[in-house]
């Protein structure tokens, strides 16, 4: 599994320096070429990010399938009770759809991307309104839950790793259940999340309520007109 993730996180790696290194070529070339450079970069943008977006994916999918096998093996004793736990799980992941937009290391990504190339292009590209804040440092925090992928209306922060979930949805989870690790994409935190990991993030319950107010004003305001 590692050497499998190493290599897509190595393929995303790629396209952030090979995006670099045409942004550089502008600093060798005359006003024509620089002009065939940019439109180049704009053609090509929206498939960057959407390997990218797939990269991420698989990551994530990995992730979930190396995390469910551990809790398969330590919950079965033969062969066949891993093989009937291991279809759940596929079945029940069939059915998930990962919302690669809303992670932490897709939002990364494309901030690389958009310094690679200036900050001109990639915002234009991504046309998915996803809410999200910035927290001091520049880190971005997505306003939904990881989980259901709802806007959260009480979200705690995991002192473990600082990423955020609904409070209802992260403690349903790991009720009866004390081998979750946190959901976010490319989170290094091996710890299981317990209880005792959340605190309420009141500012950020703040600014998802003004958010949410801001929102519901504006569609108001559309019924209206």
């Amino acid at each position: 599994m590692m050497e499998f993730l190493s290599s897509l996180e190595d393929v995303k790696q790629t396209i952030i320096e090979n995006s670099k290194f045409i942004k550089s070529l502008e600093n060798c070339c005359d006003d024509s070429f620089r002009d065939s450079l940019q439109k180049l970069v704009d053609e090509t943008m929206k498939g960057r990010l959407e390997i990218g977006e797939r990269i991420i994916a698989l990551k994530t999918k990995q992730k979930r399938i190396d995390d469910a096998l551990q809790k398969a093996l330590s919950e079965t004793d033969t062969v066949e009770q891993l093989n009937v736990k291991c279809t759940e799980f596929f079945e029940k992941e069939d059915k998930k759809r990962i919302n690669v937009k809303l992670s932490t290391e897709y939002k990364e990504f494309k901030q690389q991307m958009n310094s690679a190339f200036g900050g001109s292009n990639v915002t234009n590209v991504d046309d998915e309104d996803v809410a999200e804040v910035m927290e001091p440092g520049g880190k971005v925090v997505s306003m939904f839950d990881p989980w259901s992928k709802a806007l959260m209306l009480n979200p705690v922060r995991n002192i473990k790793c600082g990423h955020h979930y609904e409070r209802d949805s992260v403690n349903a989870i790991i009720k009866d259940n004390c081998g979750i690790r946190c959901p976010v994409v490319g989170c290094a935190s091996k710890c299981f999340i317990q209880p005792n990991h959340l605190e309420p993030d009141m500012a950020l319950r703040d600014k998802i309520r003004a958010y949410k107010a801001e929102q519901e004003l504006s569609d108001s305001s559309s019924e209206e007109e």
